[in-house]
Protein backbone atom coordinates (compact mmCIF):
# COMPACT_ATOMS: atom_id res chain seq x y z
CA UNK A 1 0.00 0.00 0.00
CA UNK A 2 3.07 2.47 0.46
CA UNK A 3 4.18 2.05 -2.90
CA UNK A 4 1.27 3.32 -4.61
CA UNK A 5 2.59 5.68 -7.69
CA UNK A 6 0.12 8.67 -8.88
CA UNK A 7 0.95 12.43 -9.49
CA UNK A 8 -1.88 15.50 -9.03
CA UNK A 9 -1.49 18.71 -8.53
CA UNK A 10 -1.18 18.78 -4.95
CA UNK A 11 2.06 16.67 -4.96
CA UNK A 12 3.22 20.36 -6.29
CA UNK A 13 2.70 21.71 -3.01
CA UNK A 14 5.98 21.99 -0.65
CA UNK A 15 5.59 19.72 2.77
CA UNK A 16 5.06 23.27 4.32
CA UNK A 17 1.87 24.05 2.70
CA UNK A 18 0.72 20.85 3.31
CA UNK A 19 1.57 21.19 7.08
CA UNK A 20 -0.56 24.53 6.99
CA UNK A 21 -3.61 22.28 5.42
CA UNK A 22 -2.93 20.11 8.15
CA UNK A 23 -3.33 22.31 10.92
CA UNK A 24 -7.12 22.90 9.58
CA UNK A 25 -7.83 19.06 10.36
CA UNK A 26 -7.95 16.62 13.00
CA UNK A 27 -5.85 13.46 12.48
CA UNK A 28 -8.31 11.31 12.24
CA UNK A 29 -9.24 13.66 9.16
CA UNK A 30 -6.07 13.61 7.64
CA UNK A 31 -5.55 9.99 7.75
CA UNK A 32 -8.97 9.57 5.99
CA UNK A 33 -8.45 11.99 3.10
CA UNK A 34 -4.26 11.60 2.97
CA UNK A 35 -3.30 8.17 4.06
CA UNK A 36 -2.79 5.52 1.31
CA UNK A 37 -3.88 8.74 -1.54
CA UNK A 38 -0.11 8.04 -2.61
CA UNK A 39 3.55 7.23 -1.81
CA UNK A 40 4.26 10.65 -1.27
CA UNK A 41 1.51 11.58 1.36
CA UNK A 42 1.89 8.11 3.07
CA UNK A 43 5.48 9.24 3.70
CA UNK A 44 4.60 12.57 4.77
CA UNK A 45 2.55 11.06 7.41
CA UNK A 46 4.59 8.69 8.65
CA UNK A 47 6.75 10.95 9.57
CA UNK A 48 4.80 13.46 10.70
CA UNK A 49 4.84 13.36 14.30
CA UNK A 50 2.78 16.70 15.10
CA UNK A 51 -0.47 16.22 13.74
CA UNK A 52 -0.92 12.18 14.47
CA UNK A 53 0.47 12.97 18.03
CA UNK A 54 -3.44 13.22 19.51
CA UNK A 55 -5.99 10.15 17.64
CA UNK A 56 -9.87 9.75 18.51
CA UNK A 57 -10.21 6.39 18.38
CA UNK A 58 -13.01 4.90 15.48
CA UNK A 59 -15.38 2.76 16.93
CA UNK A 60 -15.49 0.78 13.59
CA UNK A 61 -12.36 -1.93 13.22
CA UNK A 62 -13.16 -1.73 9.49
CA UNK A 63 -9.76 -2.88 7.32
CA UNK A 64 -9.30 0.65 6.46
CA UNK A 65 -8.37 1.45 10.13
CA UNK A 66 -7.13 -1.53 11.48
CA UNK A 67 -4.15 -1.09 8.83
CA UNK A 68 -3.95 2.40 9.43
CA UNK A 69 -3.30 2.58 12.69
CA UNK A 70 -1.07 -0.10 12.84
CA UNK A 71 1.34 1.73 10.78
CA UNK A 72 0.92 5.22 12.47
CA UNK A 73 0.46 3.79 16.26
CA UNK A 74 3.99 5.20 16.95
CA UNK A 75 3.36 8.47 16.27
CA UNK A 76 0.16 8.30 18.90
CA UNK A 77 0.75 10.08 22.30
CA UNK A 78 -2.93 10.83 23.45
CA UNK A 79 -5.48 8.68 22.70
CA UNK A 80 -9.27 9.65 22.63
CA UNK A 81 -11.74 7.19 23.08
CA UNK A 82 -15.68 7.81 22.69
CA UNK A 83 -17.11 4.11 22.98
CA UNK A 84 -16.59 1.44 25.55
CA UNK A 85 -15.79 -1.45 22.94
CA UNK A 86 -12.33 -0.53 22.54
CA UNK A 87 -10.98 -3.31 19.99
CA UNK A 88 -7.16 -2.54 19.98
CA UNK A 89 -5.18 -3.18 22.76
CA UNK A 90 -3.59 -0.16 24.18
CA UNK A 91 -0.34 -1.63 24.28
CA UNK A 92 0.33 -1.85 20.87
CA UNK A 93 0.93 2.19 20.81
CA UNK A 94 4.27 2.34 22.39
CA UNK A 95 4.55 5.76 23.00
CA UNK A 96 0.96 6.61 24.13
CA UNK A 97 1.19 9.05 27.53
CA UNK A 98 -2.40 10.39 27.94
CA UNK A 99 -6.00 8.86 27.54
CA UNK A 100 -9.13 10.96 27.38
CA UNK A 101 -12.41 9.09 27.36
CA UNK A 102 -15.25 10.53 26.17
CA UNK A 103 -18.22 8.30 25.89
CA UNK A 104 -21.85 9.14 25.92
CA UNK A 105 -22.43 5.22 26.16
CA UNK A 106 -22.37 3.98 29.66
CA UNK A 107 -19.72 1.54 30.58
CA UNK A 108 -19.48 -1.59 32.91
CA UNK A 109 -16.58 -3.11 34.83
CA UNK A 110 -16.16 -5.53 32.04
CA UNK A 111 -15.26 -2.24 29.84
CA UNK A 112 -13.37 -0.46 32.32
CA UNK A 113 -11.40 -3.80 33.18
CA UNK A 114 -10.67 -4.73 29.71
CA UNK A 115 -9.48 -1.20 28.55
CA UNK A 116 -6.83 -0.65 31.62
CA UNK A 117 -5.03 -3.13 33.87
CA UNK A 118 -1.81 -1.98 35.79
CA UNK A 119 0.38 -2.94 33.02
CA UNK A 120 -1.35 -0.21 30.93
CA UNK A 121 -1.22 2.64 33.57
CA UNK A 122 2.72 2.01 34.69
CA UNK A 123 3.30 4.08 31.57
CA UNK A 124 0.06 6.46 31.28
CA UNK A 125 0.68 9.95 32.72
CA UNK A 126 -2.34 11.53 31.72
CA UNK A 127 -6.39 9.96 32.06
CA UNK A 128 -9.22 12.76 31.41
CA UNK A 129 -12.91 11.56 32.23
CA UNK A 130 -15.16 14.21 30.41
CA UNK A 131 -18.53 12.82 30.16
CA UNK A 132 -20.16 13.08 33.77
CA UNK A 133 -22.61 10.56 33.22
CA UNK A 134 -20.70 7.45 31.42
CA UNK A 135 -18.39 5.81 34.20
CA UNK A 136 -18.97 4.50 37.53
CA UNK A 137 -16.01 6.75 38.88
CA UNK A 138 -15.39 4.09 41.53
CA UNK A 139 -14.40 1.53 39.72
CA UNK A 140 -11.25 3.51 38.16
CA UNK A 141 -10.16 4.88 41.56
CA UNK A 142 -8.30 1.29 42.13
CA UNK A 143 -6.41 1.49 38.91
CA UNK A 144 -5.21 5.16 39.81
CA UNK A 145 -4.27 5.00 43.49
CA UNK A 146 -2.12 2.28 43.05
CA UNK A 147 2.00 2.12 44.01
CA UNK A 148 2.45 0.79 40.34
CA UNK A 149 0.56 3.39 38.62
CA UNK A 150 2.36 5.58 36.60
CA UNK A 151 -0.46 8.20 36.70
CA UNK A 152 0.49 12.10 37.19
CA UNK A 153 -2.44 14.00 36.28
CA UNK A 154 -5.92 12.46 36.83
CA UNK A 155 -8.97 14.60 35.90
CA UNK A 156 -12.53 12.87 36.27
CA UNK A 157 -16.10 14.87 35.29
CA UNK A 158 -18.47 11.97 36.72
CA UNK A 159 -19.30 12.34 40.36
CA UNK A 160 -17.20 10.20 42.60
CA UNK A 161 -19.09 9.31 45.70
CA UNK A 162 -17.00 8.32 48.47
CA UNK A 163 -19.62 8.47 51.61
CA UNK A 164 -18.67 5.04 52.90
CA UNK A 165 -15.79 3.39 53.77
CA UNK A 166 -15.94 0.32 51.78
CA UNK A 167 -14.66 2.81 48.81
CA UNK A 168 -11.52 3.53 50.65
CA UNK A 169 -10.50 -0.21 50.98
CA UNK A 170 -9.16 -0.68 48.15
CA UNK A 171 -7.01 2.17 47.47
CA UNK A 172 -3.34 2.75 48.13
CA UNK A 173 -1.06 5.39 47.44
CA UNK A 174 0.15 7.03 44.25
CA UNK A 175 3.22 8.78 44.76
CA UNK A 176 3.20 9.87 41.22
CA UNK A 177 0.28 11.59 41.49
CA UNK A 178 0.51 16.04 40.70
CA UNK A 179 -2.43 16.88 39.83
CA UNK A 180 -5.92 15.69 40.37
CA UNK A 181 -9.10 17.47 39.19
CA UNK A 182 -12.68 15.52 40.67
CA UNK A 183 -16.03 16.01 41.52
CA UNK A 184 -17.45 14.93 44.74
CA UNK A 185 -20.55 15.87 46.78
CA UNK A 186 -18.80 16.08 50.15
CA UNK A 187 -15.70 18.15 51.13
CA UNK A 188 -14.04 15.34 53.52
CA UNK A 189 -14.33 13.18 50.77
CA UNK A 190 -11.23 15.00 49.28
CA UNK A 191 -9.67 15.53 52.32
CA UNK A 192 -9.49 11.72 53.20
CA UNK A 193 -8.76 10.85 49.56
CA UNK A 194 -5.81 13.28 49.03
CA UNK A 195 -4.46 12.61 53.01
CA UNK A 196 -4.21 9.22 52.70
CA UNK A 197 -3.55 8.59 48.98
CA UNK A 198 -1.65 11.02 47.17
CA UNK A 199 0.55 12.61 49.47
CA UNK A 200 2.90 14.51 46.69
CA UNK A 201 -0.08 16.16 44.91
CA UNK A 202 0.58 19.51 43.68
CA UNK A 203 -2.41 21.23 41.97
CA UNK A 204 -6.16 20.01 43.00
CA UNK A 205 -9.34 21.34 41.30
CA UNK A 206 -12.35 20.62 42.94
CA UNK A 207 -15.88 20.75 42.12
CA UNK A 208 -18.41 20.00 45.37
CA UNK A 209 -21.88 19.90 46.42
CA UNK A 210 -21.31 21.18 49.59
CA UNK A 211 -18.90 22.43 52.20
CA UNK A 212 -21.04 20.84 55.26
CA UNK A 213 -19.32 18.04 56.96
CA UNK A 214 -22.61 16.10 58.80
CA UNK A 215 -20.37 14.14 60.97
CA UNK A 216 -17.60 14.63 62.99
CA UNK A 217 -14.90 17.64 63.37
CA UNK A 218 -12.18 16.58 61.30
CA UNK A 219 -8.37 16.99 62.32
CA UNK A 220 -6.39 19.06 58.94
CA UNK A 221 -3.18 18.93 60.20
CA UNK A 222 -2.04 15.72 58.89
CA UNK A 223 -2.38 17.90 55.52
CA UNK A 224 0.13 20.28 56.14
CA UNK A 225 2.65 17.37 55.14
CA UNK A 226 1.47 17.60 51.35
CA UNK A 227 3.04 20.49 49.77
CA UNK A 228 -0.07 21.86 47.49
CA UNK A 229 1.04 24.48 45.31
CA UNK A 230 -2.43 25.08 43.71
CA UNK A 231 -6.10 24.99 44.70
CA UNK A 232 -9.73 25.40 42.94
CA UNK A 233 -13.20 24.85 44.41
CA UNK A 234 -16.21 25.14 42.68
CA UNK A 235 -19.31 24.86 44.23
CA UNK A 236 -22.31 23.32 41.68
CA UNK A 237 -25.70 22.76 42.15
CA UNK A 238 -26.90 18.47 41.84
CA UNK A 239 -29.72 17.87 40.38
CA UNK A 240 -33.06 16.93 42.50
CA UNK A 241 -31.92 19.16 45.42
CA UNK A 242 -33.20 22.57 46.56
CA UNK A 243 -32.22 26.10 45.25
CA UNK A 244 -31.69 26.27 49.35
CA UNK A 245 -29.76 23.96 50.06
CA UNK A 246 -26.98 24.85 48.99
CA UNK A 247 -25.76 28.33 50.93
CA UNK A 248 -22.24 28.92 53.22
CA UNK A 249 -22.69 29.67 56.25
CA UNK A 250 -19.98 30.85 58.49
CA UNK A 251 -18.95 27.89 59.87
CA UNK A 252 -18.77 26.63 56.47
CA UNK A 253 -16.11 28.79 55.34
CA UNK A 254 -14.34 28.73 59.12
CA UNK A 255 -13.65 25.09 58.30
CA UNK A 256 -12.71 26.21 54.62
CA UNK A 257 -10.14 28.42 55.55
CA UNK A 258 -8.43 26.20 57.88
CA UNK A 259 -8.22 23.55 55.66
CA UNK A 260 -6.24 26.50 53.56
CA UNK A 261 -3.64 27.25 56.26
CA UNK A 262 -2.61 23.65 56.08
CA UNK A 263 -1.02 25.09 52.84
CA UNK A 264 0.07 27.71 53.99
CA UNK A 265 3.85 27.39 53.11
CA UNK A 266 3.34 26.64 49.48
CA UNK A 267 0.16 27.57 48.03
CA UNK A 268 0.63 29.73 44.87
CA UNK A 269 -2.87 29.94 43.22
CA UNK A 270 -6.24 29.93 45.31
CA UNK A 271 -9.75 29.98 43.15
CA UNK A 272 -13.12 30.29 45.22
CA UNK A 273 -15.90 29.92 42.85
CA UNK A 274 -19.12 29.75 44.70
CA UNK A 275 -21.43 31.40 41.71
CA UNK A 276 -23.83 28.29 42.36
CA UNK A 277 -23.77 29.17 46.22
CA UNK A 278 -25.81 31.81 48.71
CA UNK A 279 -23.96 34.26 50.83
CA UNK A 280 -26.87 35.19 53.50
CA UNK A 281 -24.37 36.64 56.24
CA UNK A 282 -23.45 40.30 56.54
CA UNK A 283 -20.33 39.39 58.15
CA UNK A 284 -19.33 36.79 55.90
CA UNK A 285 -15.20 37.54 55.28
CA UNK A 286 -15.80 36.86 51.43
CA UNK A 287 -17.71 40.18 51.11
CA UNK A 288 -15.16 41.92 53.20
CA UNK A 289 -11.83 42.64 51.83
CA UNK A 290 -10.56 43.43 55.66
CA UNK A 291 -11.61 39.97 57.22
CA UNK A 292 -10.67 38.04 54.26
CA UNK A 293 -7.24 39.64 54.17
CA UNK A 294 -7.25 39.31 58.11
CA UNK A 295 -8.34 35.44 58.43
CA UNK A 296 -6.96 33.79 55.18
CA UNK A 297 -4.97 36.34 52.65
CA UNK A 298 -2.14 36.91 54.93
CA UNK A 299 -1.03 34.02 55.78
CA UNK A 300 -0.77 32.97 52.74
CA UNK A 301 3.19 34.12 51.89
CA UNK A 302 4.00 32.56 48.99
CA UNK A 303 0.51 33.22 47.20
CA UNK A 304 0.51 35.33 43.39
CA UNK A 305 -2.44 34.61 42.10
CA UNK A 306 -6.06 34.90 44.07
CA UNK A 307 -9.49 34.75 42.64
CA UNK A 308 -12.54 34.83 43.49
CA UNK A 309 -16.51 34.92 42.19
CA UNK A 310 -19.05 34.45 44.65
CA UNK A 311 -23.27 35.01 45.04
CA UNK A 312 -24.41 37.53 47.26
CA UNK A 313 -27.99 36.36 48.64
CA UNK A 314 -28.32 39.69 50.98
CA UNK A 315 -30.14 41.58 48.55
CA UNK A 316 -29.52 44.97 51.11
CA UNK A 317 -25.71 44.40 50.98
CA UNK A 318 -25.63 43.98 47.29
CA UNK A 319 -27.19 47.22 46.85
CA UNK A 320 -24.28 48.80 48.30
CA UNK A 321 -21.63 47.84 46.16
CA UNK A 322 -19.23 50.47 46.86
CA UNK A 323 -20.02 49.96 50.35
CA UNK A 324 -18.00 46.31 49.86
CA UNK A 325 -15.73 47.30 46.89
CA UNK A 326 -14.41 50.16 49.36
CA UNK A 327 -12.86 46.96 51.96
CA UNK A 328 -10.90 45.63 49.03
CA UNK A 329 -9.19 49.22 48.10
CA UNK A 330 -6.23 48.55 50.58
CA UNK A 331 -2.45 48.54 50.32
CA UNK A 332 -2.77 45.02 50.71
CA UNK A 333 -5.01 44.57 47.51
CA UNK A 334 -3.23 46.84 45.44
CA UNK A 335 0.42 45.94 46.08
CA UNK A 336 -0.84 42.37 44.91
CA UNK A 337 -2.61 43.75 42.38
CA UNK A 338 -5.83 41.73 42.89
CA UNK A 339 -8.69 43.98 41.44
CA UNK A 340 -12.49 43.55 42.07
CA UNK A 341 -15.35 44.04 40.23
CA UNK A 342 -19.62 43.61 41.54
CA UNK A 343 -22.59 43.83 39.64
CA UNK A 344 -26.01 42.40 40.57
CA UNK A 345 -25.61 40.03 43.26
CA UNK A 346 -21.95 39.04 42.19
CA UNK A 347 -18.52 39.99 43.62
CA UNK A 348 -15.61 38.50 41.88
CA UNK A 349 -12.04 39.47 41.40
CA UNK A 350 -10.53 41.11 38.08
CA UNK A 351 -9.27 40.03 35.22
CA UNK A 352 -12.38 37.63 35.73
CA UNK A 353 -10.57 33.64 35.18
CA UNK A 354 -13.75 31.70 34.99
CA UNK A 355 -15.85 30.92 31.51
CA UNK A 356 -19.33 32.19 33.10
CA UNK A 357 -20.67 35.66 34.13
CA UNK A 358 -24.25 36.18 35.52
CA UNK A 359 -25.23 39.95 35.93
CA UNK A 360 -23.45 41.82 33.76
CA UNK A 361 -25.82 44.80 33.32
CA UNK A 362 -24.03 47.08 35.03
CA UNK A 363 -20.41 47.16 37.65
CA UNK A 364 -18.46 48.71 39.97
CA UNK A 365 -14.77 48.30 40.19
CA UNK A 366 -12.39 48.43 43.50
CA UNK A 367 -9.80 50.32 41.17
CA UNK A 368 -11.30 52.99 38.65
CA UNK A 369 -7.50 52.52 36.58
CA UNK A 370 -9.89 49.69 34.97
CA UNK A 371 -12.52 51.44 33.71
CA UNK A 372 -11.14 51.85 30.71
CA UNK A 373 -11.69 48.82 28.21
CA UNK A 374 -9.47 46.26 28.56
CA UNK A 375 -10.34 43.09 26.75
CA UNK A 376 -8.02 41.27 28.97
CA UNK A 377 -10.37 41.62 31.53
CA UNK A 378 -12.90 39.32 30.25
CA UNK A 379 -11.26 37.17 27.49
CA UNK A 380 -12.20 33.66 29.93
CA UNK A 381 -15.83 34.31 29.31
CA UNK A 382 -17.74 31.84 27.21
CA UNK A 383 -20.99 32.79 28.61
CA UNK A 384 -22.71 35.55 29.78
CA UNK A 385 -25.85 35.72 31.84
CA UNK A 386 -28.10 38.87 31.16
CA UNK A 387 -31.56 40.36 32.12
CA UNK A 388 -31.22 43.08 28.55
CA UNK A 389 -29.85 43.45 25.98
CA UNK A 390 -29.89 46.91 25.37
CA UNK A 391 -26.93 49.10 23.37
CA UNK A 392 -25.31 49.72 26.13
CA UNK A 393 -25.05 46.39 27.80
CA UNK A 394 -24.18 44.58 24.03
CA UNK A 395 -20.75 47.95 24.02
CA UNK A 396 -19.47 46.10 26.56
CA UNK A 397 -19.62 42.38 25.53
CA UNK A 398 -17.67 43.40 22.44
CA UNK A 399 -14.74 43.81 24.99
CA UNK A 400 -15.69 39.41 25.16
CA UNK A 401 -13.36 38.26 22.70
CA UNK A 402 -14.23 34.86 23.08
CA UNK A 403 -17.76 35.06 24.31
CA UNK A 404 -19.69 32.34 22.60
CA UNK A 405 -22.96 32.07 24.84
CA UNK A 406 -25.36 34.92 26.11
CA UNK A 407 -28.12 33.37 28.43
CA UNK A 408 -30.97 36.02 29.13
CA UNK A 409 -33.79 35.22 31.66
CA UNK A 410 -37.19 37.05 31.83
CA UNK A 411 -40.50 36.71 33.47
CA UNK A 412 -42.42 33.48 32.68
CA UNK A 413 -45.84 33.02 30.66
CA UNK A 414 -47.85 30.74 32.67
CA UNK A 415 -50.39 30.33 29.50
CA UNK A 416 -49.63 27.14 27.60
CA UNK A 417 -52.19 28.35 24.74
CA UNK A 418 -50.63 31.47 24.01
CA UNK A 419 -47.54 29.55 23.21
CA UNK A 420 -48.71 27.49 21.32
CA UNK A 421 -51.10 29.69 19.11
CA UNK A 422 -50.14 33.30 19.31
CA UNK A 423 -50.41 36.34 21.31
CA UNK A 424 -52.96 38.14 23.20
CA UNK A 425 -53.65 41.08 25.40
CA UNK A 426 -53.54 38.74 28.47
CA UNK A 427 -50.11 37.33 27.44
CA UNK A 428 -48.41 40.33 27.81
CA UNK A 429 -49.36 40.70 31.78
CA UNK A 430 -46.59 38.39 32.84
CA UNK A 431 -44.19 40.65 30.62
CA UNK A 432 -40.60 42.26 32.25
CA UNK A 433 -42.56 45.84 32.37
CA UNK A 434 -38.29 47.34 31.65
CA UNK A 435 -39.39 46.23 27.83
CA UNK A 436 -41.42 48.82 28.15
CA UNK A 437 -39.25 51.44 29.03
CA UNK A 438 -37.28 53.62 26.31
CA UNK A 439 -33.67 51.85 25.65
CA UNK A 440 -30.96 52.90 23.49
CA UNK A 441 -31.16 50.82 20.28
CA UNK A 442 -28.84 48.34 18.44
CA UNK A 443 -26.96 49.24 15.58
CA UNK A 444 -25.24 47.61 12.92
CA UNK A 445 -21.95 48.28 15.09
CA UNK A 446 -22.46 45.10 17.08
CA UNK A 447 -21.91 42.71 14.20
CA UNK A 448 -18.11 42.36 15.69
CA UNK A 449 -19.56 40.12 17.97
CA UNK A 450 -19.22 37.59 15.49
CA UNK A 451 -18.00 34.91 18.09
CA UNK A 452 -21.47 34.68 19.76
CA UNK A 453 -23.00 31.66 17.85
CA UNK A 454 -25.77 30.60 20.49
CA UNK A 455 -28.66 32.46 23.06
CA UNK A 456 -31.00 31.16 25.03
CA UNK A 457 -33.67 32.58 26.52
CA UNK A 458 -36.05 31.62 29.56
CA UNK A 459 -39.36 33.78 29.87
CA UNK A 460 -40.21 36.14 28.20
CA UNK A 461 -41.41 37.45 24.62
CA UNK A 462 -38.78 36.22 21.94
CA UNK A 463 -40.02 39.56 19.93
CA UNK A 464 -39.55 41.69 21.97
CA UNK A 465 -36.53 40.72 24.02
CA UNK A 466 -34.60 39.04 22.01
CA UNK A 467 -35.84 40.18 18.56
CA UNK A 468 -33.28 43.26 17.69
CA UNK A 469 -30.44 40.98 19.37
CA UNK A 470 -31.27 38.41 17.34
CA UNK A 471 -30.90 40.50 13.97
CA UNK A 472 -27.25 41.98 14.87
CA UNK A 473 -25.48 38.72 15.67
CA UNK A 474 -23.50 37.35 12.42
CA UNK A 475 -22.62 34.09 13.32
CA UNK A 476 -25.81 32.74 15.57
CA UNK A 477 -26.72 29.45 14.82
CA UNK A 478 -28.02 27.63 17.85
CA UNK A 479 -31.14 29.53 19.40
CA UNK A 480 -32.62 27.96 22.86
CA UNK A 481 -36.52 29.08 24.22
CA UNK A 482 -37.44 28.20 27.35
CA UNK A 483 -41.35 29.12 28.39
CA UNK A 484 -41.18 32.09 26.15
CA UNK A 485 -44.06 34.05 23.85
CA UNK A 486 -42.67 32.47 20.75
CA UNK A 487 -43.60 35.25 17.64
CA UNK A 488 -46.54 35.46 15.24
CA UNK A 489 -45.99 33.23 11.86
CA UNK A 490 -45.37 36.61 10.05
CA UNK A 491 -43.15 38.00 12.41
CA UNK A 492 -39.57 39.20 10.25
CA UNK A 493 -37.85 36.94 12.75
CA UNK A 494 -38.90 34.14 10.73
CA UNK A 495 -36.69 34.70 8.15
CA UNK A 496 -33.80 35.31 10.21
CA UNK A 497 -34.75 32.09 11.91
CA UNK A 498 -34.61 30.37 8.81
CA UNK A 499 -31.75 31.55 7.58
CA UNK A 500 -29.47 31.63 10.50
CA UNK A 501 -30.27 29.22 13.46
CA UNK A 502 -29.40 25.58 12.45
CA UNK A 503 -29.99 23.90 16.07
CA UNK A 504 -33.11 25.16 17.32
CA UNK A 505 -34.73 23.94 21.03
CA UNK A 506 -38.12 25.31 22.54
CA UNK A 507 -39.07 23.80 25.58
CA UNK A 508 -42.42 24.65 27.72
CA UNK A 509 -44.64 23.22 29.72
CA UNK A 510 -47.98 22.39 29.84
CA UNK A 511 -48.18 21.66 33.37
CA UNK A 512 -46.12 20.18 36.46
CA UNK A 513 -44.73 16.69 34.58
CA UNK A 514 -46.29 17.09 31.02
CA UNK A 515 -43.56 19.19 28.50
CA UNK A 516 -43.13 19.50 25.09
CA UNK A 517 -40.06 20.03 23.41
CA UNK A 518 -40.29 20.89 19.47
Amino acid sequence: MYTKQSETWLDRFPVEIVFEIFDYLSSNDILSIFFQFNYRFNTIILQDHRHLSCLKLPPSNSYFWRTTIFAIRSNIQTLIITHPAVWLPLNIFSNLTSIIIDSETEWSLTHIASLFNLNDLRRIYTLKILNASSINANLILPKVFHPQSALQRFHCEPIINLYHHSHFNNLQSNLNLRTLTINTNHFKDIYRLIQQHAFNLKALTIRLGTLYTYEREYDFSDLMKIKLEQLSITMKQREGRKTDDYSISRIDLARLVSVIHMFSQSLIFLSLNFTDCHIFTDDNLLLNGKQLQMHLLQYLGQLKNFHLNVSIANYTISNEPCTILSTFRTEFYFRHHWNFGMNRYYLYSLPFKYDELYGFESFELSNTALLQPKPSLWHKIRTVHLERTDGTVLNDLIHMSNLQTIKIRKSPFVDSNVLIGGRNETSLVKRDSSNSQSQPCLSDTHSSLYTITSVHLTGGDMENDIGSLLRVLPNLNHLVLKHTLLPPMNSSLIRILQEKIQRLEVMFTLGPICTIYI
